[in-house]
C-alpha cells in the first residue's frame, strides 16, 4: 500500500474496527509512521539519575572585606564544582562568620544577631546561582532569627536548581552554641526531594544522634 511504501510501520491488527465494513469483517490495522526529523529535546531540570556527583566545599575563614567579597568566593567554589558537572555542592558549617569581624567590639550573643542580618541576603544569592550554574546548592549553615518567637537559629538552606529553596534547622544545639549565642534547636526533622531523589540534611552534632537518620530514612531518604 502507499502507506507501507513510505514508511509506515503495522502494529496490529484491530478487531471490530467499523461495523459497517462488511468487506473488511470489521478488521482494520493500527500503523504508525516515525517522524525520522525528531529529536526529543534535552531536560536541564529535573532529570532524575542513578549515580549523583557530589562536591565538598574546603572553605579558608579569613578577612573578607565585604559581603560581596564573601559571596564572590562563594561563587567561584559554585563555578568550580559546577564544571565538574556536580550535582550538589556543599558549604561548611558558619561559613560566613568571618563576616562578624565588624562586630568584635560587641558581646558574642549580639554580634551573632547582627551575623544573623546576613543571612536572607545569602540565601537569595545562593539561590540565584543555583538555577545560573544549574546545580544544588546546600548552604551549610547560618544564623537565623525567627521574627515570630525572636529565638536564633542554626540553619541550613537548600537551594535548588529550579530556583525553588527549602531550609533545616540544627536540632542539637553544641553548649558553646546555647550559652555563647543563645541559639535554640529546630524542631522539625524531614527529606527533601530534589531532581536527583530524596536528600537529608543534618548539620554538625546532629549526625551524633543516629535516630535522626533512622526517622529520615523511615521517611523515605
Amino acid at each position: 500500500t502507499f502507506q507501507l511504501s513510505n514508511g509506515f510501520h503495522v502494529k496490529k491488527v484491530l478487531r471490530n474496527y467499523l461495523t459497517i465494513d462488511t468487506q473488511s469483517r470489521q478488521y482494520a490495522t493500527l500503523i504508525e509512521w516515525n517522524n525520522i526529523y525528531y529529536e526529543d529535546n534535552e531536560k536541564l531540570f529535573n532529570q532524575r539519575k542513578s549515580v549523583i556527583r557530589l562536591g565538598l566545599v574546603q572553605w579558608q575563614m579569613r578577612l573578607y572585606d565585604s559581603f560581596n567579597d564573601l559571596m564572590n568566593q562563594a561563587e567561584f567554589f559554585v563555578d568550580a564544582v559546577s564544571g565538574y558537572k556536580a550535582d550538589f555542592v556543599l558549604f561548611p558549617e558558619f561559613f560566613a562568620t568571618p563576616l562578624m569581624a565588624e562586630y568584635n567590639h560587641m558581646p558574642e550573643e549580639v554580634a551573632i544577631r547582627h551575623l544573623a542580618q546576613f543571612t536572607p541576603q545569602i540565601r537569595d544569592k545562593f539561590a540565584e546561582l543555583a538555577v545560573s550554574y544549574n546545580i544544588n546548592i546546600i548552604t551549610g549553615s547560618l544564623p537565623f532569627k525567627d521574627d515570630e518567637d525572636d529565638h536564633l537559629y542554626n540553619i541550613s538552606y537548600l537551594c535548588r536548581r529550579d530556583g525553588s529553596t527549602d531550609s533545616y534547622r540544627k536540632i542539637h544545639i553544641t553548649p558553646s552554641e546555647s550559652l555563647s549565642w543563645g541559639m535554640v534547636g529546630g524542631d522539625d526533622l524531614r527529606v527533601y526531594d530534589t531532581d536527583c531523589g530524596k536528600i537529608g540534611i543534618q548539620i554538625c552534632y546532629d549526625v551524633e544522634f543516629p535516630e535522626l537518620t533512622r526517622i529520615q530514612a523511615e521517611q523515605g531518604l
